[in-house]
């Protein structure tokens, strides 16, 4: 009977070995399917998604613009050219999906280059069934195009400047990570995981290395163009500030976003409480936070294979101090302090700032988590082989399929809940669009970004409570509609549209709920001569 079962699992590995590029086929294909089949069941643009959907349509159409200053406008310009050949947004979802597939299959190769082509396909079907980056796939997320860039520059940084191999990956990991600061902003922390890899590695070392400065050089020519671009832009922004913060902050505004509203809490205006002004136990909270939620992101299955993996790291801790002697002990640094790194960065960035827990803020670390989780998948059925090789087989392939299926469960379960938010201002918005003229400007108050995107109209909105904001736009720009978005909770002009109901016609109203009593965006038409008093 032993002999049997060693003969099935022999044919089974004849089969697999042979018919290997099948296998990675058929996996890139399955997280195609899931991929296109969400592409475009979401009723409308998240926020995030308007912003930056609407970089891409001024570049293209030059309609207008309210996107944050500091919001990343490298990818944008990707998209431009689709809107303006009349792709549209659906060639934006595709060109997204492609990312998407693209980072699946890098986590392969990933996987191949430092281990073997078993322990790429293993993480590739952990990323291609992987719930997150499901659903961040169904939204335009710069952290699906981010995981790409990220894998690509550290590979070519292994290659160019690791293993010596010809200087272009050099120049080539330089500038996608320096072009990738202005495409997705978590980009940057490459800078630091570089530099904490080659001091562990290298020592001082590194100054007499012409690589390094063949790095360093071309990162600042690439940046430069945008760092100059940035300042012209937004140099009147961060005025009142003055001196060095100003400057800097202009030439990168994700700069200043995050001193304002994450770290200082210091409007322009000078209000604000500081975020780290909180007690010592929430900021030890905050920085646990990903550590605590990890079994729920990755699932139960994955993180068994995940914890496997970890014990493959035993020799690299007993033998740091060789570090830079051996190679395959700098190559399993370079994946364990990829996983460790993104981990520790973020959780750092949360416990100091008080930002929300955000999942998707750690998407460039699932790379070299899921191949910490393939080789913990090797073990496990390396370890269950001694005794049945069918029954080691069967094992590590039911962890597999249970992990999948959890995490596609959850993906599709969240995916649905989530499809028809904000539908509203989708429907809103392209009745803007249809009911008046490009040079129309529109007034009131809510979420402007997504109702820019979709009119395609200068938005000029206030939230405030004081007559003089609305009569000062009305008055000055002639809007022709005011409008009531209740997305936003700030929005709360009643007391004016009580004051000049008579001027303020409502003309189109949508509702939250079926009975209609519940109105979220009430758009009315201002009738002119409008009566300030």
């Amino acid at each position: 009977m032993q002999d049997e079962y060693e003969q099935t699992y022999q044919k089974l590995k004849e089969f697999f070995n042979k018919n290997f590029s099948w296998f990675l086929l058929a996996t890139l294909v399955l997280a195609a399917i899931i991929r296109l089949k969400y592409m475009t069941v979401n009723a409308a643009v998240w926020w995030d998604e308007a912003d930056y959907l609407n970089i891409a349509k001024h570049y293209a159409l030059g309609t207008p613009n309210l996107a944050a200053p500091w919001r990343a406008k490298a990818m944008a310009m990707l998209w431009a050219p689709i809107y303006m050949l009349g792709g549209g947004e659906i060639g934006v979802r595709i060109l997204h999906e492609l990312f998407s597939i693209a980072g699946v299959y890098l986590t392969y190769y990933l996987g191949k280059k430092f281990f073997n082509k078993k322990v790429g396909l293993v993480a590739a079907f952990m990323m291609a069934t992987f719930w997150l980056h499901i659903f961040w796939s169904t939204r335009v997320s710069l952290g699906t195009q981010g995981i790409v860039i990220w894998i690509l520059s550290a590979i070519f940084f292994w290659n160019g400047y690791v293993e010596k191999k010809k200087k272009w990956y050099v120049v080539a990991s330089a500038a996608l990570m320096a072009w990738g600061l202005f495409a997705y902003e978590a980009i940057g922390f490459l800078i630091p995981f570089y530099a904490i890899f080659i001091l562990a590695t290298e020592r001082l070392n590194f100054i007499k290395n012409k690589r390094f400065w063949l790095f360093f050089v071309t990162a600042i020519l690439v940046a430069t163009p945008f760092l100059a671009w940035n300042y012209t832009l937004y140099k009147d922004n961060y005025s009142y500030i003055g001196g060095a913060k100003s400057v800097i902050f202009s030439m990168y505004p994700r700069f200043g976003r995050t001193y304002e509203a994450d770290w200082t809490g210091i409007s322009p205006k000078g209000k604000g409480k500081a975020n780290i002004d909180r007690p010592f136990s929430q900021t030890i909270d905050k920085f646990l936070t990903y550590f605590k939620q990890f079994p729920n992101l990755v699932k139960i299955p994955f993180l068994i294979s995940i914890l496997a993996g970890l014990s493959y790291f035993l020799n690299l801790i007993l033998g740091i101090d060789l570090l830079n002697k051996n190679k395959k002990l700098k190559k399993d640094f370079y994946i364990f302090w990829w996983a460790l790194f993104v981990s520790l960065i973020f959780a750092t960035w949360m416990a100091a700032s008080g930002f929300q827990f955000e999942p998707r803020l750690w998407f460039s670390g699932y790379p070299a988590i899921f191949v910490i989780g393939a080789l913990g998948i090797i073990k496990i059925f390396n370890l269950l082989k001694k005794y049945n090789k069918l029954a080691a087989l069967g094992v590590v392939l039911f962890i597999l399929v249970w992990g999948a299926y959890s995490n596609i469960t959850y993906a599709n379960n969240l995916i649905n809940i989530k499809k028809d938010t904000y539908a509203h201002e989708k429907l809103a918005g392209e009745w803007l669009k249809q009911n008046s003229n490009p040079k129309d400007i529109i007034t009131g108050c809510g979420l402007s970004v997504p109702l820019t995107y979709y009119s395609e109209r200068k938005l000029k909105f206030y939230n405030g409570n004081e007559d003089s904001g609305y009569d000062k736009i009305i008055e000055e720009h002639k809007p022709k509609y005011f409008i009531m978005d209740f997305y936003d909770p700030n929005c709360k002009p009643q007391w004016y549209l009580q004051k000049h109901q008579d001027n303020l016609i409502p003309v189109q109203v949508y509702f939250f709920d079926q009975a209609q009593k519940q109105p979220v965006i009430v758009i009315f038409k201002i009738q002119y001569p409008f009566n300030m008093s």
